[in-house]
């Protein structure tokens, strides 16, 4: 394998093995961590909108690294789902003051520690700024910013210049967050239809979360005796993510998978596919405000498909738990 230095889903300073007989890299990035890409035709001929959605994806790449320490694998079929699927998890503002103050935490060795996030320091600045979704420097430093303005980091009075210091103040809130946090979660909700028809998918999924270390949530298999809706909304928001399963069109379904995104829960939505019917043709199904969205389209009559596509997702979206 040939060797580089230049992240190609970043640009960041990387450790790259090249073989261009199989077109195939493995990267080790200051920013994306570690990866595998097929085809690197696909970023190389990259449009400048591209550029902007390959520094989501290294960001989401990014957080399942650290979350599993495996190598996230890119290949050419899957590699702009992958995409919208990290388009479709980009948090929030108050969710990326917490990720970069929850990364600095991470780096620390003692509470009084200090980061030094200068651009000398390129490997942690890449990583904190992976971690906050920041799409450039400029972006990342209005974070640390508002970090120092919200009284959670500081540079102590002791006339050098070694770094940041999380304060007090920061350490009571990243112990807040974390007690609220969703990401901590081990329950899954499933939005799909209740009729006997599809119970056999409603097992398969089930299956999958439990080997995935997800605890399966369905409101008619679960006791509630509050206003039905109520717990419902209650369990989405408690949940790591969300299975929807599209296939009978019920409205019901939609308005769970609509509050799920509003509340930006990661969603895992399927559809099944008739027999001899195109991908295409499955898609149109839908409403076409998800027409756009990462769908797992699996075959009807193969149980084992849906479940293997569905595990697939989860190990990218989220990960197994525990991991």
């Amino acid at each position: 394998m040939n060797e580089r230095n230049k992240c190609p889903l970043c640009a960041s300073s990387a450790i790259i093995k090249s073989d261009a007989y199989y077109d195939v890299i493995e990267c080790e990035c200051t920013r994306c961590g570690k990866y595998m890409l097929y085809g690197e035709t696909l970023i190389l001929n990259a449009s400048p909108q591209d550029k902007k959605s390959f520094l989501i994806l290294s960001s989401y790449i990014r957080e399942l690294y650290q979350s599993s320490g495996k190598s996230t694998v890119l290949a050419p079929d899957y590699f702009y789902k992958m995409i919208d699927m990290a388009k479709a998890s980009v948090p929030s503002f108050s969710e990326r003051i917490f990720k970069l103050l929850h990364a600095m935490e991470k780096r620390l060795n003692h509470a009084a520690d200090r980061l030094d996030i200068s651009s000398r320091q390129e490997e942690l600045k890449n990583y904190l700024m992976a971690m906050s979704y920041s799409l450039g420097e400029e972006e990342f430093f209005y974070y640390v910013d508002c970090l120092k303005e919200s009284g959670y980091i500081k540079i102590p009075d002791t006339g050098d210049s070694l770094g940041y210091q999380l304060t007090p103040q920061a350490w009571e809130y990243l112990e807040k967050y974390k007690a609220n946090d969703r990401t901590r979660s081990d329950k899954a909700f499933i939005a799909m239809d209740f009729k006997e028809e599809y119970e056999p998918i409603y097992i398969t999924i089930e299956k999958v979360l439990t080997e995935a270390g997800y605890k399966a949530i369905r409101a008619d298999k679960e006791h509630h005796s509050e206003y039905i809706m109520d717990w419902i909304m209650a369990k989405i928001k408690e949940a790591r993510f969300i299975v929807a399963e599209l296939t009978s069109q019920n409205l019901g379904v939609y308005y769970e998978f609509g509050y799920a995104k509003a509340h930006n829960i990661p969603i895992i939505a399927c559809l099944k596919k008739a027999k001899e019917e195109s991908d295409q043709e499955t898609l149109k199904k839908v409403h076409f405000d998800l027409k756009q969205f990462p769908i797992i389209i699996y075959e009807s009559s193969d149980e084992k498909d849906l479940g293997e596509k569905v595990l697939n997702r989860i190990l990218n979206l989220v990960g197994k738990r525990g991991q």
